[in-house]
């Protein structure tokens, strides 16, 4: 189930409601639970200067259920440049829970995906949730869940190139994933709305041409 539109701020209020930080949120048939223009300060990706190119940028949540697809699959090709840990408690982040728990998704366990592309920097973000502590990257097998549970930067795997729709790894049940364009780089396409089902495979944006 998917929430989308073309103005971060909006995901900031709608999932991110005790903190209107983008740096807090950086530090997946699919359903997109909302998407917008990012705006405030930094959104904590691990890294502050990460963060800033997403700023007025556009997002959107794609939330998993168990009955979906949990292979995530790279939206736009590009090079993994950078892979940042952050710990954090394993909520629910089924629509009525993300409705109810205030910055749920800075509140949960994430992995954050860092590529650099033809078209511009983009963020892609793995959720942890209830009974899904557990993310592996293809390749390199389990990331998450660390033992250690420090946030910090991760190792990256030994192939690090990517074509847009291969696979990058994948939740072992289901759960969200956060994708973080920057302004002026992409426009989600008509009919990829808050609430829309989407497939793999299926167009949810176009890159403008510069």
């Amino acid at each position: 189930m998917a929430d989308v539109s073309n103005k971060a701020g909006d995901l900031l209020e709608r999932l991110n409601k005790a903190a209107d930080r983008l740096d807090s949120v950086l530090a997946g048939a699919q359903s997109v639970i909302g998407s917008g223009e990012i705006k405030g300060s930094i959104v904590e990706i691990g890294d502050a200067a990460r963060a800033e190119p997403y700023i007025g940028g556009r997002f959107a949540t794609i939330y998993l259920a168990p009955y979906n697809h949990h292979r995530v699959h790279v939206p736009t090709g590009g090079t993994l440049v950078a892979l940042h840990y952050e710990p954090g408690t394993l909520y629910s982040v089924n629509i009525t829970t993300a409705a109810l728990v205030d910055a749920l998704y800075v509140k949960n366990e994430r992995l954050v995906c860092h590529f650099e592309s033809p078209q511009g920097p983009y963020a892609l973000v793995f959720v942890g949730a209830l009974n899904v502590g557990s993310v592996s990257l293809t390749g390199v097998g389990e990331v998450l869940p660390r033992k250690d549970h420090r946030a910090g930067p991760l190792p990256l795997p030994a192939s690090r190139h990517y074509s847009k729709g291969d696979e990058l790894g994948w939740f072992n049940m289901g759960s969200t994933v956060v994708l973080l364009y920057r302004a002026g780089n992409i426009d989600f396409v008509d009919g990829f709305c808050r609430g829309a089902v989407v497939r793999m495979g299926e167009r949810i944006a176009r890159h403008r041409l510069p």
